[in-house]
């Protein structure tokens, strides 16, 4: 079974729907995969502390800043999966993980399944 991960932010939608984070909501919109993403930067662009932070994430989200970046990363890679293009290890890094390992514990946990089995049942 594969739970599907809603989420998505439109870019225009981050003007002044998010009240005090929408510079960080901005920011991390920008640099959703990027290997490197740091949350300190994420927070400090809203210039409030990250608890204060992450309570009004949780209020606009439903999530934390984490499983927001890991929502929206697999919901990309299920894309590059069916496009059939990409290796699942190219797959990992244009998404923004670390390293492949780190991709399949994260894809395993949000989707229930296997890059291998999300493959099978959709191609």
């Amino acid at each position: 079974k594969i739970v599907a991960i809603s989420g998505i932010v439109d870019a225009a939608q981050t003007d002044d729907t998010f009240g005090i984070i929408s510079p960080s909501v901005r920011y991390l919109q920008a640099h959703l995969y990027d290997a490197d993403l740091s949350l300190a930067a994420v927070y400090h662009q809203s210039q409030i502390s990250p608890t204060r932070f992450i309570k009004h994430f949780r209020k606009y989200f439903h999530c934390t800043p984490i499983q927001y970046v890991n929502r929206q990363r697999i919901q990309k890679a299920w894309g590059l999966l069916c496009s059939g293009l990409y290796t699942r290890e190219e797959i990992a890094f244009l998404c923004g993980f670390e390293n492949a390992k780190h991709f399949y514990v994260v894809f395993k946990k949000l989707t229930g399944c296997t890059t291998g089995e999300y493959l099978k049942t959709h191609k």
